[in-house]
């Protein structure tokens, strides 16, 4: 039968070089969600955040990170199998999001992005935001934190989701 120390070791056990840092200084949240599971045997937690990373190149600027921790894994996580998935959400090669290769400076051009193959459209039209009920960091500037809220709102169901691995519960 399980207890509630038996979760809390196996955290700690992972605490020490895996565990979301959903307040770290160098990634812009835009979304979290916990999901949990427990019953007398086996238990399972599942942490997503969408967040945004300026410094990453490339398609690794918007990303969501899916960690996955139970007594029901597949396997356990070791420190060099890190329990983390990992979606981008990509540019198209011909409708770029951002100015440069690094950094967080948009295209007024940018128009759309592709959520795991899915095409997704937003307008980078400050009023936009406002109507949505997003209110912009550096108004009138819309930046890469800005688009991404802006983006998790309208297509949540397809950034954050259950992954199929903790099927096995």
């Amino acid at each position: 039968m399980m207890n509630g120390l038996d979760v809390l070791s196996k955290l700690d056990r992972v605490l020490h070089w895996y565990f979301p840092m959903i307040n770290s200084p160098r990634v812009y949240p835009a979304a979290a969600r916990l999901t949990a599971y427990c019953d007398s045997e086996d238990w399972a937690l599942t942490i997503e955040e969408c967040i945004y990373r300026p410094w990453a190149m490339g398609n690794a600027r918007f990303t969501t990170l899916v960690y996955q921790y139970g007594s029901c894994l597949e396997r356990e996580p070791t420190r060099d199998d890190k329990p983390v998935y990992i979606y981008a959400i990509e540019e198209e090669a011909s409708a770029p999001i951002f100015a440069n290769r690094v950094g967080k400076t948009l295209l007024p051009s940018a128009s759309t992005a592709l959520i795991r193959g899915r095409k997704a459209q937003f307008a980078l039209k400050p009023e936009e935001f406002e109507r949505k009920g997003i209110e912009l960091r550096h108004p009138p500037e819309i930046d890469g934190p800005d688009l991404l809220r802006r983006i998790e709102r309208r297509e949540s169901r397809a950034i954050c989701r259950m992954i199929t691995a903790l099927s096995t519960i």
